[in-house]
């Protein structure tokens, strides 16, 4: 099926913006030289995009030596070891350059208008083998209520937004819900963040899931924690599939 996509009527305003305010390039601090707000276009297509050969599972790149022995059905060795009970996992491109500053400038410098560009960015690369006639549901990763209100919005219901209105899914923000608060999981070991999240996440109405095949919507990727236990927990509620879909990922080997 082929990717169908709304036009986004933002874009030629953003572009008079930076003509009538130019403001140097928040990553190379050169001039604002297109319509992407806070960062030139010639660092945005610098983002190092995700390629295969990946994990058909979770998505992660292979290394060079581990290629070698790539195949369409090869998992990780994560994957391997233990399946996670999502069904796939892809992301965007590397958290790393400019997609981390756009980020960091999203989240943390409460820049929402950023939110916009980036979740364009996901529309535009979209999962190609990913049949978007299957997905029922858009759910984006919940914050607590507390970090909500500390933050002023949740960054991947504004990505999530994006997305369905991009390619007309329904999408659900209060479905999915954090039913405890979490530690920050950048602030934790590998080891301890699977241990923070268990049990962090609850269903509010589970005829809104059962037998859904359902878009998952967050920010990064780094342990796959948030996503593999959200999964769980939509599974367990009665979703048939889950997909996962970050913008960025952060690659630990």
């Amino acid at each position: 099926m082929g990717i169908r996509r709304s036009p986004d009527p933002g874009r030629w305003l953003d572009a008079l913006f930076s003509l009538l305010f130019p403001s140097p390039c928040r990553v190379c601090q050169g001039p604002l030289t297109s319509h992407r707000s806070l960062i030139c276009g010639t660092c945005w297509d610098g983002i190092r995009r995700i390629e295969g050969p990946i994990c058909p599972r979770c998505g992660i790149p292979f290394p060079s030596a581990e290629s070698q022995a790539y195949t369409p059905q090869f998992l990780c060795g994560d994957c391997r070891l233990e399946e996670p009970p999502f069904h796939q996992a892809r992301s965007v491109g590397y958290y790393e350059g400019t997609l981390r500053e756009a980020i960091h400038l999203f989240k943390f410098g409460k820049r929402e208008e950023m939110g916009r560009h980036l979740g364009g960015l996901m529309v535009d690369h979209f999962p190609e083998d990913w049949d978007l006639s299957s997905i029922d549901l858009l759910l984006p990763i919940p914050l607590h209520p507390r970090r909500r209100w500390e933050r002023g919005f949740n960054q991947s219901l504004i990505l999530g937004e994006r997305i369905a209105k991009a390619y007309d899914i329904k999408l659900e923000g209060h479905v999915l819900a954090r039913s405890r608060p979490t530690l920050p999981q950048s602030d934790l070991p590998l080891a301890e963040k699977f241990a923070n999240l268990k049990g962090a996440f609850q269903v509010r109405k589970r005829e809104e899931v059962e037998g859904k095949n359902i878009l998952l919507v967050d920010d990064i990727y780094t342990s796959g924690a948030t996503a593999q236990e959200a999964s769980k927990t939509l599974l367990k509620a009665g979703a048939e599939k889950v997909l996962v879909y970050t913008l960025a990922r952060s690659v630990l080997h």
